[in-house]
């Protein structure tokens, strides 16, 4: 049996490849009032760093204003999911930036049933699944350096 020939990635399909991020497709709504939403099926892993650190402000903001919003992780994961819609739909430009904006829009796409819609039959639960692992590591990252400073900071305070 002889073994496959490799060949190395080029950088034309790398280009190919990346173009289709940008492509936005359409979903049907209402078929009566021909309501749609325009998504992207394939989740571009710079919008994806994007949303994980507006989701760290975010929970800083929070903390800071002492809302306790983020205390309970169905709450986190809602926000989530809502950070998803926000950077994979053309909400993008129409959610707001600010906390108090983003949790209006969560409430207002909760109550008429389009949050679940993206995630039931419009976005693909791969893409999804990749973007909320990629910031579950971020933040097992974070929360090890965290305990890592606040070690060296523990152990520097000990020869005072």
């Amino acid at each position: 049996m002889t073994a496959k020939r490799q060949s190395p990635i080029k950088l034309k399909d790398i280009l190919a490849e990346s173009k289709k991020v940008d492509v936005m497709s359409t979903f049907l709504v209402d078929p009566e009032t021909k309501k749609t939403v325009k998504y992207n099926e394939y989740f571009d892993r710079t919008q994806v760093e994007k949303l994980t650190l507006e989701l760290f402000n975010d929970m800083q903001y929070a903390i800071e204003k002492e809302y306790s919003f983020f205390e309970s992780d169905e709450q986190l994961i809602k926000y989530e999911l809502l950070l998803i819609i926000k950077y994979f739909s053309h909400f993008k430009n129409e959610i707001g930036d600010t906390f108090e904006e983003k949790i209006m829009a969560m409430e207002a796409l909760m109550k008429i049933g389009l949050f679940d819609l993206f995630f039931d039959e419009i976005f693909d639960q791969n893409q999804v699944g990749e973007v909320i692992e990629r910031v579950n590591k971020v933040a097992e990252k974070a929360v090890l350096a965290q305990e890592a400073i606040n070690e060296t900071l523990e152990t520097k305070g000990d020869f005072k």
